[in-house]
């Protein structure tokens, strides 16, 4: 598929694997299916705002579960992927869906990183996510 961003579509490298995305109905809804029946918005929060490390992982298995990785191919392709690979996925994602990442006055910078020690929460709500 040729990325054609007007309609949700985008090209992402997760672990080492390029691979093509869309956001249309469908493929949401397979991504919340693999999230669990989680909300995407509720994932893609979990990971921007509560910066959890397991959300990442889940929504990156999902995304690719949605482009017709079976699951535990999906969970190792999302394993292996790079931090910077992880952010990229994660900013074009929400560029598809239409969502704009603006700091507030004073917080850019100042969470940090992923909490990697919070994989064991996934699905756990954020105080900061209210």
């Amino acid at each position: 598929m040729t990325p054609n961003p007007l309609r949700g579509e985008f090209s992402a490298t997760i672990g080492g694997v390029p691979s093509a995305f869309d956001t249309t109905l469908g493929t949401i809804a397979r991504i919340e299916e693999a999230c669990g029946g989680r909300s995407i918005l509720d994932v893609v929060n979990g990971v921007v705002i509560g910066r959890r490390a397991a959300d990442q992982m889940t929504l990156l298995s999902a995304a690719l579960q949605a482009t017709g990785q079976p699951p535990a191919e999906a969970e190792a392709i999302a394993a292996r992927a790079t931090v910077p690979e992880a952010e990229a996925f994660i900013l074009a994602l929400m560029g598809a869906l239409g969502f704009k990442l603006t700091p507030r006055a004073g917080e850019a910078g100042e969470q940090g990183p992923l909490d990697g020690s919070s994989a064991g929460d996934a699905g756990a709500s954020s105080p900061s996510a209210a």
